[in-house]
């Protein structure tokens, strides 16, 4: 694993811009001055340093704090090339997950842990809490299943919530 200080010797990181900028000039082409990095298959960004791969998010963490993060970063507007140091923040696995969009199942209400449950004409309101799903109840009317789902979200996962489609 790459060092800050090493870091430092070979890249540029603007914390405003949340991009890295080569300042060393490299036998394959690279040259001072230029964008350093490539889209990952997953949307993050690559940057490759002495044969090893590193997601650029991960490095921005190191280049500011010193330190690797641990375990991961959390992209708090959940653009995976937007590395300004203003919108990375360290976080559990558990955590990343909580800041993510509304999946496919959640689409009739607009609102994670929220559904239609058809047979008992009613709405459930469910949250995962370290793989365990917690039933919160159900509901005559949308806004009291939203409203309970939130108020136990925002006491399960603080500023990881992200409970809307936006």
């Amino acid at each position: 694993m790459i060092t800050q200080l090493e870091l430092f010797k070979i890249l540029s990181y603007n914390p405003y811009t949340g991009i890295f900028i080569w300042i060393v000039n490299l036998p394959n082409g690279i040259h001072i001055g230029d964008i350093a990095g490539s889209p990952h298959k997953l949307g993050y960004i690559n940057i490759r340093i002495k044969g090893k791969t590193y997601l650029a998010h991960r490095l921005a963490w190191l280049y500011m704090t010193g330190k690797w993060p641990n375990p991961e970063i959390d992209h708090e507007d959940l653009n995976k090339v937007n590395n300004k140091w203003i919108n990375l923040r360290e976080a559990t696995r558990q955590q990343n997950l909580f800041n993510k969009t509304v999946g496919k199942a959640n689409k009739s209400s607009g609102i994670k842990g929220v559904t239609w449950h058809k047979r008992d004409k009613k709405w459930c309101a469910v949250i995962r809490l370290n793989t365990k799903l917690i039933n919160i109840g159900q509901f005559e009317k949308l806004e009291e299943a939203v409203k309970a789902r939130q108020e136990y979200a925002v006491k399960a996962h603080g500023e990881f919530v992200r409970e809307t489609l936006t």
